[in-house]
């Protein structure tokens, strides 16, 4: 079992949408398998990060809020990815920010995702999101900082929750630790227990 199997048997309508082609490794047909409606370049037609993310703001979220609770929605980017590219509308806000100084493209295409969930958690809190109803998450499907890169000296796994209080948790974890997190706060219980991971927010070690 994994997220999906308890969110669909939890009641959950679960949806996904990415930039780009869901088919790598088969990802299209195992979440369609596991009860999400997905939505890739092949069904919107969507080629950059601004333009599929400013529809999900303005279109999928209110109608989701609105019509589809409680609902799980997965969302995945393409831009940050080499070649690293920055959308126009993100241009002269990242000028602004860095001051006209030069910046690598990967450091300009993350902030440009910067802007991006900025606006998405903006009409997320409009609709009336916040941490007493959602679990909203950002996190990196791979380890992108450092490496090859040189962005930063040491790669680390960064989980971000943006409607939880202001506090940095230093706990190592892993991607077999987002379930028992995300099934706590969703207050699902489920026996057996997974023989690996814990709850991030607790104080409990897992299983390495």
């Amino acid at each position: 079992p994994c997220l999906p199997t308890f969110l669909k048997m939890s009641g959950y309508n679960m949806y996904s949408f990415m930039v780009g082609a869901m088919k790598l490794m088969g990802l299209k047909q195992f979440l369609i398998d596991r009860g999400y409606k997905t939505q890739d370049i092949f069904d919107h037609g969507i080629s950059r990060d601004v333009p599929m993310y400013t529809m999900v703001i303005d279109k999928i979220l209110p109608d989701l809020v609105k019509n589809k609770q409680p609902f799980a929605l997965h969302l995945a980017n393409e831009d940050t990815h080499p070649l690293f590219y920055t959308d126009p509308v993100c241009v002269e806000k990242n000028k602004k920010i860095f001051k006209g100084r030069d910046i690598p493209p990967i450091i300009s295409a993350f902030n440009c995702m910067d802007q991006i969930t900025y606006n998405f958690t903006q009409q997320a809190i409009k609709l009336g999101l916040n941490d007493d109803n959602t679990i909203f998450v950002i996190y990196g499907d791979h380890l992108c900082f450092g490496g090859r890169k040189g962005v930063f000296p040491e790669r680390k796994l960064v989980n971000i929750f943006p409607f939880k209080l202001k506090n940095v948790n230093h706990k190592p974890g892993t991607y077999y630790d987002l379930v028992p997190t995300l099934l706590k706060q969703l207050n699902i219980s489920y026996e057996p227990q997974l023989p690996f991971g814990t709850d991030l927010f607790s104080d409990e070690i897992g299983n390495p």
